[in-house]
């Protein structure tokens, strides 16, 4: 009887699922002015396409002061993938930096801004991470985001892609294809890596799987390799869900212990 309750038990085990709601920050584009408009213009297409190819949807996060006419069409088919459009602020200044009346305004203008555009939400995510460099605006600015009615989307799976994605864009801007290439797949391994030390960091902090959330940002290297990428997660165990069923896990409602300047994953906001 004992073996069988342990085999029972290994099953559960091999049979838990990792999974994760992937979003991404600065929309329409993140470190793009070096790059051609047209290689500019690819990012959001190739996402939108490689995300559909795959069947999975994301919520993403605009930048309103980066939306003009051109921007907009892209951001239209970025939607009509299925894809959720939410508020990253209309300058991302950081909240370290205005106060938190100031930063609030950025939020307003941002909505105004992008509320017009298709399968747009009311998700909201901090420019940098920061939250507020003090526990009274951190505590300010969460109320009057929330008495907006908009709902904070928090990271659990934080991690430097951005790093990887500007040494991709510097190399390939020299012409060169081969070390672009090797800093790809160093960036790949580096997700996989990232994604499961969090993973087993949720679990001793909580002694669970939980819900997880991915932070990726708009930018050349993502997508001309989140189809690999997202592949080799699947690969792994992981699946894919929406920001929504994310946010059901109750991780998400608890205390944000941390005041200070950092922009940090959420497992590092709770944990005492």
């Amino acid at each position: 009887m004992r073996h069988i309750l342990l085999m029972l038990m290994l099953c559960v085990s091999l049979h838990a699922q990792k999974k994760m709601a992937i979003t991404i920050d600065d929309l329409p584009f993140a470190y793009s002015k070096i790059l051609e408009p047209a290689v500019r213009d690819s990012i959001l297409i190739k996402l939108a396409d490689t995300l559909d190819s795959r069947d999975v949807n994301v919520t993403a996060f605009v930048i309103g002061n980066r939306l003009d006419s051109s921007s907009q069409l892209l951001l239209d088919y970025f939607a009509t993938k299925g894809n959720r459009l939410g508020n990253h602020t209309y300058a991302h200044k950081s909240a370290n930096t205005i106060s938190a009346s100031e930063y609030f305004s950025e939020v307003k203008k941002c909505e105004k801004v992008i509320s017009h555009l298709p399968n747009f939400c009311r998700y909201f995510r901090y420019s940098y991470l920061q939250r507020g460099n003090t526990k009274a605006k951190r505590d300010s600015i969460v109320d009057m985001i929330t008495n907006f009615n908009l709902t904070i989307a928090p990271v659990s799976i934080d991690n430097e892609e951005y790093v990887y994605n500007k040494l991709y864009v510097d190399t390939l801007c020299k012409e060169n294809l081969k070390a672009a290439e090797e800093i790809a797949e160093k960036y790949i391994d580096y997700m996989l890596e990232i994604s499961n030390s969090t993973d087993s960091l949720a679990k001793a902090l909580r002694g669970r799987e939980i819900k997880h959330i991915m932070l990726m940002h708009s930018n050349l290297l993502n997508s001309r390799y989140l189809g690999t990428l997202l592949d080799r997660l699947k690969a792994d165990g992981w699946t894919f869900i929406s920001l929504e069923e994310a946010l059901k896990d109750p991780i998400y409602k608890e205390e944000d212990f941390y005041v200070g300047k950092w922009g940090i994953s959420w497992l590092l906001r709770i944990k005492q």
